[in-house]
């Protein structure tokens, strides 16, 4: 996630709020890594989010994604997938070290360097045609990693499902990222719109399909995401 150079008031107001949330639940046995459960003290106000991300889903990003789909070919999407994979590898870096795993930083670094400057910025991933595997990392899973639980559920408006913990996460990265301050504003904003969305485009099947065969579209999405994470802060295993 892109933004501009002035922080917005919202994030930092976040950052403030669920930095104790997560201090307080650090190592909290409910939700660690082998538990799954998920704790939801907040579900009416994120109901009423969830409701609002879908109106504004509805009415825009969905038909703006569909447009997208249409007029730009497969092959070139991918392109654009590639870019904005590459342009979180420094974020995937720096938490790969923080989280001590030499082999993915190796990995990560390599793959920035040489999609960067054979791949033409991203678009081509020659890295993995080398045998060098993407794979995200971002401060919500190196906290997971060292023990730190979830927090509460939040719904996001506009960003969707999170926790208190990825919260924090999220507003690390903005700050940790070198893009947010190498970048010009509107380059800031024109990013943050493309990786907005790629991620549409990727995810909208998957959210129609869970509207159309779940009972409670908002616990099936809150359960996924949750199963989702504590994959991600185990790498899969």
């Amino acid at each position: 996630m892109y933004i501009n150079k002035t922080m917005p008031s919202l994030l930092i107001v976040l950052l403030a709020l669920f930095i104790g949330v997560v201090s307080i639940n650090f190592n909290a046995t409910a939700a660690s890594k082998k538990n799954i459960e998920v704790s939801d003290p907040l579900e009416p106000v994120n109901r009423a989010i969830y409701g609002f991300n879908k109106f504004v889903h509805k009415i825009f990003i969905n038909p703006v994604t569909k447009t997208y789909r249409f007029i730009v070919p497969d092959l070139a999407r991918k392109g654009v997938s590639n870019v904005v994979r590459n342009l979180s590898e420094p974020v995937t870096l720096l938490n790969s070290v923080l989280q001590g795993d030499a082999e993915h930083s190796f990995t990560t670094f390599w793959r920035f360097t040489i999609n960067s400057t054979i791949g033409l910025g991203g678009i081509f991933d020659v890295a993995k045609e080398a045998g060098l595997e993407h794979r995200y990392e971002d401060f919500g899973q190196t906290m997971g990693h060292y023990g730190v639980g979830n927090g509460p559920y939040i719904v996001l408006p506009i960003l969707g499902p999170s926790n208190g913990r990825d919260t924090v996460g999220f507003a690390a990265d903005i700050f940790s990222d070198p893009f947010t301050y190498t970048l010009s504003d509107d380059a800031l904003w024109v990013a943050t719109a493309v990786k907005g969305l790629d991620t549409s485009d990727r995810y909208m099947n998957t959210l129609e399909e869970l509207d159309r065969v779940s009972l409670d579209p908002y616990a099936a999405l809150r359960s996924l995401y949750t199963q989702k994470r504590l994959d991600e802060i185990n790498n899969g295993k």
